[in-house]
């Protein structure tokens, strides 16, 4: 049977089995799990095959994009300019 999530203590695995009873869990920054509607915190490096959408995003520490190389635009919220970063690459 399937139990209510996060009514268990988070777990490394991501879920927990406690009898005949499987629990999800949230993903937090040292536990992986679910996605939820709430707040939460992602630790370690994500990669999306396509670009995401934001309804509202929090820029207190600027808004960075890049790729593998790394960062080639960074927005800053406190000096109010753009800087861009060039990235040690071979162009054709």
């Amino acid at each position: 049977m399937v139990g209510t999530i996060d009514s268990q203590t988070p777990s490394a695995n991501g879920l927990v089995i406690i009898g005949t009873n499987i629990y999800g869990q949230s993903a937090s920054g040292t536990n992986p799990g679910f996605v939820n509607n709430g707040v939460q915190t992602f630790s370690g490096a994500k990669t999306f095959s396509a670009a995401p959408t934001f309804t509202t995003l929090n820029t207190n520490g600027g808004i960075f994009f890049g790729n593998g190389s790394g960062t080639l635009l960074h927005i800053s919220p406190t000096r109010r300019e753009i800087i861009c970063l060039l990235v040690n690459k071979k162009l054709n």
